[in-house]
């Protein structure tokens, strides 16, 4: 009897102990569970304009002139014939004109070879300088006229010239200095300017040196 009973009792541990296995093996897997979201940080506002300095000084405005200077730098210079350009064409003309118109005066009535040399140089140099302005309008505006009528000034000039008798030389002479200086003035001005023709600055340019010449032979010369 006992070694039945330990028996049986040994045989239900063995099964117990076979079904736990069991169980453990058709028990399905549990699903390892997801990791945790890390929390998302926003990103942070873009930083605000700081206001401005109050001490710091203020940017002006462009003007009217500053825009009109920054359209003409951008302007092909050599192309365009401006008010300025028609003015200068102009005085340089009418000067050039009474310059030969002088000299042909002083060669009829001075008597002095040193003046009517001068004279000589100027109808030459005058005539140059005149056909190198007119060329030069021509190319940049053929169609434009330059009108060559004598000033009121310049008119009255030579009717001096042609009046004077015994004192003709000395009224050439400082005619010839004031026209020269004031074509000098007329150059550089014009040069100076920003809103010129490079062309025609070029022919100014070139005329400088001649037109200072014949101011200084005019004040060398002697009566």
């Amino acid at each position: 009897m006992k070694g039945t009973s330990r028996f049986i009792v040994g045989l239900t541990l063995t099964v117990s102990l076979l079904t736990c296995v069991a169980l453990a093996q058709t028990t399905p897997e549990q699903p390892t569970p997801p990791p945790a979201e890390q929390p998302v940080t926003p990103p942070a506002d873009p930083p605000m304009d700081m206001p401005a300095d109050p001490a710091a000084p203020a940017t002006p405005a462009p003007t009217s002139s500053d825009m009109s200077t920054t359209m003409m730098d951008q302007v092909d210079m050599s192309k365009t014939f401006t008010m300025t350009d028609k003015n200068f064409a102009i005085k340089m003309h009418t000067g050039n004109n009474y310059e030969i118109a002088a000299a042909q005066i002083a060669l009829t009535k001075s008597s002095s070879a040193a003046v009517k040399a001068f004279a000589q140089q100027m109808i030459t140099d005058h005539t140059s300088m005149d056909q190198l302005l007119m060329n030069a309008v021509r190319s940049i505006k053929p169609e434009h006229m330059v009108p060559g009528l004598l000033t009121p000034k310049q008119q009255l000039m030579l009717d001096r010239l042609n009046a004077a008798t015994v004192d003709f030389d000395a009224e050439y002479k400082a005619q010839m200095i004031e026209s020269h200086q004031e074509t000098l003035d007329l150059l550089q001005m014009f040069i100076d300017s920003k809103y010129g023709n490079t062309v025609l600055k070029g022919v100014a340019q070139g005329a400088v040196p001649v037109v200072t010449m014949h101011l200084q032979m005019a004040q060398g010369l002697v009566l």
